[in-house]
Formats: structure tokens, sequence, C-alpha cells
């Protein structure tokens, strides 16, 4: 009896050790798992909800700009920016970018005084497709697709606005208002390039 006893004891013992073992190997394992786990979310994309850079746009945009050149002709170059920036919710997200998607409209303008006093004003209502790109830490980028292949220089250099953002979502930079590329008559709009300011606001501010 005594021997079965011991024998039963023993038995008890090693399933006892055995199930330690067992329990403490399941134990490093789930450890492991967290870890990689854990890793994986720190190397992966970041999602819509991450927020680098850290700059909030509004939804409505005002895009105004004035530009302004004379040469020894006597001719005299003032061109005008007006224009609505309404946004989409932001289309993409990375560390270093946000992307936005919208419409602009608004007027365009550019005008030619000459020496004598007359002067010929081309304006044009204008209506589009916007992309608008926040790059870290704080530039911006407003793109019309619809001007980059246009004809005429004057569309060309409004296909694109690049400059710098606040942290109030506030921007600004240079624009170059080309010539319209039009002979027509009296009227010769090929050379003079005006050189200003465009300033990007939410509406209401």
């Amino acid at each position: 009896m005594a021997w079965l006893l011991l024998n039963v004891a023993a038995i008890v013992h090693t399933f006892l050790d055995f199930e330690r073992r067992f329990a403490l190997r399941v134990a490093l394992l789930l450890l492991c798992l967290s870890l990689l786990v854990a890793c994986g979310d720190e190397s992966g994309d970041l999602s819509v909800n991450d927020s680098p850079p850290q700059i909030e746009l509004a939804s409505n945009l005002t895009l105004n700009g004035t530009a302004f050149a004379s040469d020894s002709l006597g001719r005299t170059i003032e061109c005008s920016l007006d224009l609505e920036i309404a946004l989409n919710p932001e289309a993409n997200r990375t560390s270093e970018r946000v992307e936005y998607t919208g419409t602009h409209t608004g007027e365009v303008g550019r005008r030619v005084l000459v020496r004598d006093s007359s002067d010929v004003t081309f304006s044009a209502i204008v209506f589009g497709d916007v992309r608008l790109h926040l790059i870290a830490p704080d530039s911006v980028v407003l793109q019309i697709p619809a001007n980059e292949d246009a004809g005429s220089r004057f569309w060309r250099e409004i296909a694109q606005f690049a400059g710098t953002v606040d942290s109030e979502g506030s921007g600004t930079g240079r624009w170059r208002c080309a010539p319209l590329d039009v002979v027509q008559n009296a009227f010769v709009d090929t050379s003079l390039v005006a050189k200003g300011q465009w300033h990007l606001q939410p509406q209401n501010r």
C-alpha cells in the first residue's frame, strides 16, 4: 500500500510540474505576441484619425490676390484674384501630408493701362475642381487642374499656388500674373508679367 501511495504522489507531482511548465510557456507566448502586435502598430501606416501635420483648415476658404507691374512704355498692369474655396473632408493622410479635394468659384482679372489713359480689362467668372495639400510642417499647395494645360500663360500661372500656412489655417505666397498672350487689333498683351501676393483665409474672418 505504501508503494502505491508513493507512486500516486509521484504521478501527481509530475502532473502538477507539467501544468506549471505549460502555463508558463503559454504566458510567455502571449507576451511575445503582444510585443509583436505593439511593434507592428508603431511601424504601420497612419490611419485617418492620426493627425500630422497639426493644422486644421476650415471647410470654406477665400483666396484673394493682387499683382502690379509697369514698364518704360508707360503700360501698367493690374491683376486680381477673388475666389471662394469649398473643401470636402480630407481625402488622404500620411505622416507628412494631408490631401483635400473641393471646388472653387469666383472671378479673376487682368487690366492693361497705357500711357494715353486708355485701358483694356479682362475678367472671367471661374468655377471648377481644386486639390489642396497640407505638407508638414507649414506648407500649403492649392491646385486648379483645369488650368494646368491652358494655352495662355495667364491661366497656367493660376493653376497652382504654393506657399506657407500658419497654425490658424491662413496661408500666403507669391503670385505671377502672366500675359493673356493676346494680339487683337490695338490690344497687345504678350510680355509684361505682374508680381504680387495671394492670401488664403477661412471665410468670415
